[in-house]
């Protein structure tokens, strides 16, 4: 036993980060107090799935989760990370999967990488920290959502409208309080029947993702990178993960100190009087 210990210790020294750090103020949801990046390590470590609340296409809210999955994969070097992105499309896994090949053999660089997933010039590529982190464990990347063609018709009709093959199994809308903060984050863009339409388009990602990460083989080491708004308050993806996969998760609210005033810091540090904490961690980046 003392053996293997030693075995696997020497195997997370070998893994231990080698990102440049973030530099990340981190505080708990439910608490509303500062620790220390050593205290969220240890607290989010007994966790097999991580929920990356994010703001898409900020450079250091990018490296900031490259650093939680490379902190976390070291500290369990007997699995191989995989992480899910809400900006990959199932139906083009296929297509995303050569591509990703292509990298981990290296063939392409991560920003090659994105730049044929994507398209050159894009914001995505702002996440090759996150594919090379990946890399360096081995790990995996999984598509999760649908493309905008295939979510164009609930846009436009509703939920109904949408091709049934495409509805996951189990559907259900967000609930009321995850459609009060949708409604006002629209600012009255649209009359309610229009609003009603993007927040079914809105659920369907959450129940999609979330459809994708139950039916991926399990591991014990699983990393979501998703918009914030989708698990804010520990609704939209989060809550259709609990009701599919009961389990341990953690979720993690990643911003920019930077783009964040005084006011919407303190709001997410304490959570509302209505809808409760952000979430388990409010982490800043600076």
């Amino acid at each position: 036993m003392l053996m293997r210990l030693n075995w696997i210790a020497k195997i997370a020294l070998f893994l231990a980060p080698t990102l440049a750090c973030a530099q990340l103020e981190i505080f708990e949801g439910r608490t509303g107090q500062p620790i220390t990046e050593a205290q969220f390590y240890q607290q989010i470590e007994p966790f097999s799935e991580w929920v990356l609340g994010e703001t898409h296409a900020t450079a250091e809210v990018q490296r900031a989760e490259a650093e939680i999955i490379d902190h976390v994969s070291a500290l369990k070097p007997l699995f191989r990370p995989t992480v899910f992105w809400e900006f990959l499309a199932v139906s083009d896994s296929a297509r995303v999967q050569s591509i990703f090949d292509s990298f981990l053999q290296n063939t392409l660089t991560s920003e090659q990488a994105i730049d044929q997933i994507f398209g050159i010039g894009r914001s995505e590529r702002l996440y090759s920290p996150v594919l090379d982190t990946i890399k360096k464990y081995r790990g995996t990347l999984v598509a999760t959502n649908l493309t905008r063609n295939e979510k164009a018709p609930v846009v436009r009709g509703g939920i109904s409208a949408l091709d049934p093959a495409l509805l996951p199994p189990g559907f259900v809308m967000g609930g009321e309080g995850y459609r009060r903060r949708f409604i006002d984050a629209m600012g009255g863009h649209g009359d309610p029947a229009t609003i009603e339409n993007y927040f079914a388009a809105q659920c369907l990602v959450d129940e999609v993702i979330a459809h994708q990460i139950e039916i991926h083989p399990s591991n014990e080491l699983r990393f979501l990178i998703v918009g914030n708004f989708h698990s804010n308050y520990f609704d939209g993806v989060y809550a259709s993960l609990e009701r599919r996969l009961p389990g341990r998760r953690v979720s993690i609210r990643i911003e920019s100190a930077a783009l964040v005033s005084p006011t919407e810091r303190a709001e997410l540090i304490s959570g509302s009087m209505i809808d409760g904490p952000m979430a388990d961690f409010v982490v800043f980046v600076r």
